[in-house]
């Protein structure tokens, strides 16, 4: 009887311990679908964020979203449409820093910006501050470099460039100061 006895204790406790699994797995499973649940609705507030603020860009910049609120969460080509504009106006402001370092350096450099829109293309190119231009285009240019704005990597070649005409620039600055003080 002792052997039954200790056979019905040990069902007894693997009856509680396969309650309180049960209790702990039914929990588990209520915490995990609580997790997929706010997961789901952080991503969406990220995609509403996302569209709020590529509403503020310009509107040349911008793209225009028709969509209603199913759309909005479940569409991944809004947030690529997002990047590329984002992407886009990267791109400007790269050119547009180009053109403001071309004219607020013209004293030490000349930088010449063309757009060529044909093919999409920016050309850059620098000269030394005293080149004499009636001799026409015999002396090497100090850079010269084209980026056509359609390439992958577009960006990337803008960002050189500014690196790269600010290395100029600053060279140009240094030797036209140490020009002045040998002067002086």
């Amino acid at each position: 009887m002792n052997e039954l006895q200790q056979a019905i204790e040990l069902n007894e406790e693997s009856k509680q311990l396969r309650a309180e699994a049960t209790q702990a797995l039914s929990a588990s499973r209520d915490l995990f679908d609580k997790t997929v649940r706010f997961s789901e609705q952080a991503s969406i507030n990220q995609r509403r964020l996302a569209f709020a603020v590529s509403s503020l860009m310009p509107k040349s910049l911008r793209n225009d979203f028709n969509l209603n609120e199913s759309d909005i969460e479940n569409t991944s080509t809004v947030s690529r449409e997002n990047v590329e504009v984002i992407r886009k106006r990267e791109m400007l402001d790269i050119l547009h820093a180009v053109n403001v370092l071309a004219v607020t350096n013209a004293d030490v450099i000349h930088i010449f910006v063309s757009y060529s829109a044909h093919i999409n293309c920016l050309q850059v190119y620098a000269r030394k501050e005293d080149y004499e231009y009636q001799q026409g285009d015999t002396d090497q240019r100090l850079f010269d470099r084209n980026i056509w704005l359609n390439d992958d990597d577009a960006l990337k070649q803008l960002l050189e460039v500014e690196s790269q005409l600010t290395e100029l620039i600053i060279d140009a600055r240094e030797k036209t100061e140490a020009q002045e003080g040998v002067e002086a």
